[in-house]
């Protein structure tokens, strides 16, 4: 018999905060609403995976951040307001991705998207594995493909990735907030108040800053 159940593996795009409009966060939050991403799984990638606005997956005693869900209009608001009105101005963004035919596609999906909703062009790059590990360590991009398998059953195995200066942080996040709340989960015991706590830093790293 076969059985399909969700794991604890999540596949998003890095924003690289130090580099060009990309430090501002109503520029991150346009890219991102501009995303359909039921969409992207019904007709783009149709391998039954699970759109998902949270960084965390659900899993048992955690509810997932609220994130950032698909809304054109307010993309469009937001790249206005960051100063690039229909992408005029906006520069040209490259997004680099691991040789594979389905990163291909869904890269082509969303700069066809980026193009059609606000107007802005990036270039998408095919990078061999070796190379795109240094370049994503290096900070050497602007944006990136990429993926996480949860190492364990538990919601710190995503957060202590975007700590300040931590060694899977490529894109260079940096919030103190969040590091006071990650640091703050590792000291309590397993529970509720724990798994709030988990929570309140996904609302920050993603609904509040859009890492």
């Amino acid at each position: 018999n076969y059985h399909s159940i969700a794991g604890t593996t999540v596949y998003y795009y890095i924003f690289n905060v130090t580099k060009g409009p990309l430090k501002d966060v109503r520029v991150r939050k346009a890219l991102t609403m501009a995303i359909n991403k039921q969409e992207l799984v019904d007709k783009v990638t149709k391998g039954g995976q699970l759109p998902a606005d949270s960084m965390i997956p659900v899993m048992a005693g955690y509810t997932p951040a609220k994130g950032t869900s698909f809304n054109a209009d307010e993309a469009k608001k937001l790249l206005a307001e960051a100063g690039f009105p229909n992408g005029k101005g906006f520069p040209k963004l490259t997004v680099i991705y691991n040789t594979s035919e389905q990163h291909k596609t869904i890269c082509e999906y969303i700069q066809q998207v980026w193009k059609t909703t606000l107007g802005i062009d990036v270039q998408i790059k095919n990078v061999e594995w070796k190379t795109f590990l240094d370049q994503r360590h290096n900070h050497d991009f602007e944006i990136s493909r990429a993926g996480w398998v949860g190492d364990y059953q538990d919601p710190n195995t995503y957060t202590e990735m975007f700590i300040t200066g931590g060694g899977n942080n490529d894109g260079a996040y940096s919030n103190p907030k969040y590091d006071e709340l990650v640091r703050k989960a590792a000291t309590l015991p397993g529970g509720a108040e724990r798994m709030q706590v988990l929570h309140d830093a996904e609302e920050v790293l993603i609904t509040q800053d859009q890492a």
